[in-house]
């Protein structure tokens, strides 16, 4: 991102990154996929006027190009109008804020979300780890604009993660819709 920059001589360049969809790649519940969307969101996370746009939703188990083209561009049009242009609007998804420790409890904060939707139908895609970074699925109790994490096989967290593996469907959104992308993050 940084050589994208200097290559335009350009050193606050918006950047918009968008997550890789949904797809079975090396199979289903490999995690190659979830690690490169996990790589995104940490490249982009720490870096001025740079922004994730998540497809978790878009993407097809069978098809490695989301059909839904429409849908991909207004989301992308959303966050440049809200981003660059100043427009009064939800710009994307729930962003994840922080991960803070409360004994065994790993508390993660969002911005960009009055009220986290978590479908409760679909595959639990959250995941905790211990210091020997083996993730177990977590229990998840919502708040709000709050997650709390939880699993009785991890005494100390130490990280969390969600959607790691190559086909999923998100399971958490802000109250108009828009998914959060897949994320790995250190508990502070």
């Amino acid at each position: 991102l940084t050589s994208t920059r200097q290559v335009f001589n350009n050193p606050n360049m918006p950047i918009y990154v968008v997550q890789i969809a949904p797809w079975e790649y090396t199979g289903c519940n490999k995690t190659a996929a979830g690690e490169v969307r996990i790589a995104q969101y940490k490249a982009t996370k720490n870096m001025a006027n740079t922004y994730l746009i998540p497809t978790l939703d878009l993407g097809s188990e069978i098809c490695i190009h989301p059909s839904d083209k429409w849908s991909l561009a207004k989301r992308i049009s959303r966050a440049v109008l809200g981003y660059q242009y100043g427009f009064k609007h939800t710009a994307c998804g729930p962003m994840l804020k922080g991960a803070s420790l409360v004994g065994p409890l790993v508390v993660l904060s969002f911005d960009n979300v009055k009220l986290l939707v978590h479908d409760t139908q679909k595959p639990n895609l959250f995941e905790i780890a211990g210091s020997d970074m083996e993730f177990f699925p977590a229990n998840v109790v919502v708040s709000d604009h709050e997650l709390t994490l939880f699993s009785h096989l991890v005494s100390d967290p130490v990280a969390v993660r969600y959607a790691a593996k190559n086909c999923v469907e998100p399971t958490l959104f802000n109250e108009i819709g828009l998914p959060i992308g897949s994320f790995e993050e250190q508990v502070e």
